[in-house]
């Protein structure tokens, strides 16, 4: 019995199986060119990817940072101020900060008590060190030092709370400043990290007779 190919309508014989498979062999499988598109992509994308996460690392670093160094001046102004013209008012002042600022301590570069004018800013020339009867500069050491090293120093004569006023009409206004210097958590990110400064102003609480 002879068995007899039918011819397709449009006259066209039909593509050996071999041929079709070479060809899809050629041109390759599918799934595996999605493949190979998705890693060129993510090879493009990837590094941004990082840089962004290393970016909001440093982001979070940074106001974590900033926030301590807001509330140690905080606490430092609202202990020192509380003490008034106590002889102990900047010893204390120092010890909360330093409480506060715990092992970030080593980064401080300076604290500042000072007597707040108007706009409350610091003023002129107390950034690098005590103006007699205007601020009291202290660097870290200072801070840490031990009760003898702080009675030896006289470090707060320049600005010292004896002569502060306390009067209930007339008190002074107490500030306290305070340079962090901030580093970077990743090392990815080039140069030095920014100076974070802080300060907190207080009244000086009023004497009551």
């Amino acid at each position: 019995m002879t068995t007899r190919r039918s011819t397709p309508k449009n006259g066209l014989q039909p593509e050996p199986r071999r041929s079709r498979l070479g060809r899809l062999r050629r041109q390759g499988n599918p799934a595996e060119r999605e493949r190979g598109a998705a890693l060129v992509e993510m090879a493009l994308v990837l590094p941004f990817l990082v840089l962004l996460a290393f970016g909001l690392i440093e982001t979070g670093m940074g106001w974590r940072n900033a926030i301590t160094v807001t509330s140690a001046a905080r606490q430092g102004a609202r202990v020192s101020s509380h003490l008034g013209v106590n002889p102990q008012s900047d010893r204390e002042g120092l010890l909360a900060v330093q409480a506060v600022m715990g092992a970030d301590m080593d980064q401080v570069e300076f604290v500042v008590f000072y007597k707040a004018n108007g706009s409350g800013d610091l003023p002129t020339g107390c950034e690098s060190g005590s103006i007699g009867g205007v601020c009291n500069w202290y660097d870290k050491d200072m801070v840490t030092a031990t009760d003898a090293e702080w009675t030896a120093g006289g470090w707060d004569a320049p600005w010292s709370p004896a002569s502060r006023v306390d009067d209930v009409r007339t008190a002074d206004h107490l500030g306290v400043y305070i340079a962090f210097q901030h580093e970077y958590f990743t090392g990815v990110f080039p140069g030095t990290a920014p100076v974070i400064k802080r300060q907190t102003i207080m009244r000086i609480e009023p004497k009551v007779d």
